[in-house]
C-alpha cells in the first residue's frame, strides 16, 4: 500500500462521550419523536407527548431541552422549563452537559443569554471539566464566544486532559478565533495539554 492517506478528523463528540445514538426514543412506550419535536421547536407535538405520559425529565440518550437549546428553539425551551414539564434549566445528560453547553456548542448566542436569564449556570462543566466556553469556542461563533466572556465565564480553564480554549480553537482550524483568544491575554498559546 503506497501513498499517503489523509485521516478524517475525529468528531469531538466521540472523544467526550457526547455523541450518542439518537433514534428518537426517549421512553420505551411514550415520547417517540420528542427529540425531533424539540429540535424543530414543535411545541404542539411536545404538549401532545407530555399529555400521553412522556417524561421530559428523563436523562441519557436525548434530553429534549438540550436538543431545543442546541437548535435555538427558545419557545420549545420555554415549554420544557414550564411547570407542565418541570425540567430544570441545568439538567444534565450522561456526560454532564447542560442545555447551555449545547446552545454554546452550536453558536446559539441568543439562546445562551435566554437560558442564563432563567438561571442557567455559566460555570457548569461536564464530567470531564469541559466548560461552556470550551463549547462556545468549538462552535467558532465569535458572537457566542464574546457573549461568554461578557457573561463572566472563566476563559482560562482546562478540561480533564489539560486542553484550554486554545486547544479547542486550534482543533477547529479557525485562525481568526485563535487570534481573538490571544487578544484576551488570559491564555498561554504555548501551554501543552497532558499529552504534551
Amino acid at each position: 500500500m503506497g501513498g499517503n492517506t489523509a485521516l478524517e478528523p475525529i468528531p469531538v463528540g466521540y472523544l467526550d462521550g457526547s455523541l450518542e445514538r439518537d433514534d428518537g426514543r426517549l421512553e420505551p412506550e411514550a415520547g417517540a419523536g420528542a427529540t425531533d419535536a424539540a429540535k424543530c421547536g414543535d411545541v404542539v407535538r411536545l404538549r401532545a407527548l407530555r399529555a400521553e405520559g412522556w417524561n421530559p425529565k428523563r436523562t441519557g440518550e436525548g434530553v429534549a431541552l438540550h436538543w431545543a437549546a442546541g437548535a435555538g428553539q427558545i419557545e420549545g425551551c420555554a415549554f420544557l422549563l414550564s411547570e407542565a414539564c418541570g425540567v430544570h434549566v441545568d439538567q444534565t445528560n450522561r456526560s454532564g452537559r447542560t442545555a447551555l453547553h449545547w446552545a454554546a456548542r452550536n453558536g446559539q448566542t441568543s439562546t445562551c443569554a435566554w437560558l442564563v436569564a432563567r438561571g442557567a449556570d455559566v460555570h457548569a462543566v461536564t464530567h470531564d471539566d469541559i466548560s461552556v466556553f470550551h463549547w462556545a469556542v468549538w462552535s467558532t461563533c465569535l458572537d457566542t464566544c464574546r457573549w461568554a466572556v461578557a457573561a463572566g465565564i472563566d476563559t482560562s480553564t482546562a478540561n480533564r486532559w489539560g486542553c484550554t480554549a486554545v486547544h479547542w480553537a486550534s482543533a477547529t482550524g479557525s485562525v481568526e478565533l485563535c487570534r481573538w483568544l490571544q487578544s484576551l491575554g488570559t491564555l498561554d498559546l504555548a501551554r501543552p495539554n497532558h499529552q504534551g
